[in-house]
């Protein structure tokens, strides 16, 4: 296909997702709050809507560009992507961020019309009457995305019971460590009142003391303390497990993520 630019970053970016990586010294932390300037593309967005009074505004047929918001038409928030491909005008494809949906998470234009894909639904959405798009443009609030936390560690016991850890996102300073522990669809936030993090490994200490997650440098090697008690960790990795850490263990419940699969 002509122009085509395969999603071969797919998992570059599902492992930057679920990345281990910290910012680095003096590194700029964003302010999640900040609003982002659409000044310099304004007149090249398209506003798309949805029947649920939903809005996609997108930088058509631009796969390298970062404007690609969703949200209710006061307040959109830019979509992480990390693929696409473009046939000329004909047809376009942009997949995002999106751990819930297990395969396609994609915005994309097709024989003349425009489509959300998550998983095996496809929404059809049509382009806002010029209006209700002047309206959104003018109006509307330009933030970058909702989602501000990332997977750090995984792992579970021969009992099944899951100690799940995850913390910031680089951009917002990469800390705020929290430690999840239970079964699959029970995981409960633990109250941590010590974490170590450094190039040796990682330790987090909960409220009473006696119950702590050690990892080893390479972060694989993860022991449960009670007390004396050391248990063993099988590590479960990240990538791979998405689906499972942000849909099926719990730990996220009733949170919006900010993408169009949040509905569709």
């Amino acid at each position: 296909m002509r122009n085509r630019l395969l999603a071969a970053a797919a998992w570059a970016t599902a492992l930057a997702s679920a990345s281990v990586a910290r910012a680095g010294p003096g590194a700029r932390v964003a302010r999640p709050d900040a609003p982002v300037s659409i000044a310099d593309v304004k007149d090249k967005l398209v506003v798309l809507a949805t029947d649920a009074g939903h809005y996609v505004v997108i930088e058509p047929f631009a796969l390298g560009s970062e404007h690609f918001y969703f949200g209710d038409g006061k307040r959109l928030y830019r979509q992480r992507t990390f693929g696409g491909g473009r046939d000329g005008d004909k047809q376009f494809s942009r997949r995002f961020w999106s751990p819930r949906v297990d395969h396609v998470a994609e915005i994309g234009f097709r024989d003349g019309a425009w489509y959300v894909q998550c998983a095996d639904r496809k929404t059809p959405l049509a382009v806002a009457p010029e209006p209700e798009a002047a309206r959104v443009l003018d109006k509307a609030t330009f933030y970058g995305p909702l989602w501000r936390r990332q997977a750090y560690h995984l792992s579970r016991d021969d009992r099944g019971r899951y100690y799940y850890v995850d913390r910031l996102r680089d951009e917002y300073g990469g800390k705020g460590f929290r430690l999840f522990v239970g079964f699959k669809g029970r995981m409960k936030l633990t109250k941590l009142v010590n974490v170590v993090s450094d190039s040796e490994g990682d330790i987090f200490a909960t409220r009473r003391g006696d119950l702590r997650l050690v990892m080893g440098r390479d972060r694989k090697n993860a022991t449960w303390h009670r007390g004396k008690k050391k248990v063993p960790l099988t590590t479960v990795p990240l990538v791979e497990n998405l689906v499972l850490i942000y849909d099926e263990l719990g730990v996220y419940d009733g949170q919006v993520l900010g993408t169009p699969c949040d509905y569709y």
